[in-house]
C-alpha cells in the first residue's frame, strides 16, 4: 500500500490547526501594535510639521482631532482658516485616541498656545503617549 492513510492526514491537519490556533492571536496583536506604532509616529510628524510651519510662515498653525483623522490648518481659529491649505492625516480605525481637540502653535516661536499637552493612543492593551512640552517639542513613548 502506498500513500497516506486517512488517520495520517487527519493527524497532520489537526496538528496544523493547533499551531495556527495558538499563533494566530499573537499575529493579530502584533499587527494591531504595528498600527498603533505607525499612528503614533504619524501624529508626532504631523504635530512637528504644524510647529515648524508656525515658526517658518510666522502664522498660527493648529492640529484638530476629529473622529479618525487629524486636520492641520493655518489661522488663529478653526472658523477663520483657509480650507484650501488644510492637510489631513487618517488614523487607523482600531486606535482609540485621547487628548486635546485642538493643539495651537504660536506664530514665530512654535510654542503651544496653552502650554504642554499629551495625546494618548490605545489599541489591544497597548498605549502610546505623545507629549508636547511648553517649548513645542514633540516626543512619544510606549507606556508600560
Amino acid at each position: 500500500m502506498r500513500g497516506f492513510s486517512l488517520i495520517n492526514l487527519s493527524l497532520a491537519i489537526g496538528i496544523l490547526l493547533l499551531v495556527v490556533g495558538v499563533t494566530l492571536p499573537y499575529g493579530i496583536a502584533s499587527y494591531r501594535a504595528q498600527g498603533l506604532y505607525q499612528d503614533a509616529a504619524n501624529l508626532v510628524y504631523f504635530l512637528e510639521s504644524a510647529r515648524n510651519r508656525a515658526m517658518v510662515d510666522v502664522e498660527d498653525y493648529a492640529v484638530r482631532r476629529e473622529d479618525v483623522e487629524l486636520l492641520q490648518y493655518r489661522g488663529p481659529s478653526f472658523s477663520d482658516r483657509n480650507m484650501a491649505e488644510d492637510q489631513v492625516l487618517e488614523l487607523s480605525a482600531q486606535v482609540a485616541m485621547e487628548g486635546p481637540v485642538e493643539m495651537y502653535f504660536q506664530a514665530g516661536s512654535g510654542f503651544p498656545r496653552l502650554g504642554s499637552e499629551e495625546y494618548v493612543l490605545k489599541v489591544a492593551g497597548q498605549t502610546y503617549r505623545v507629549h508636547i512640552n511648553s517649548l513645542g517639542l514633540v516626543s512619544s513613548e510606549l507606556a508600560q
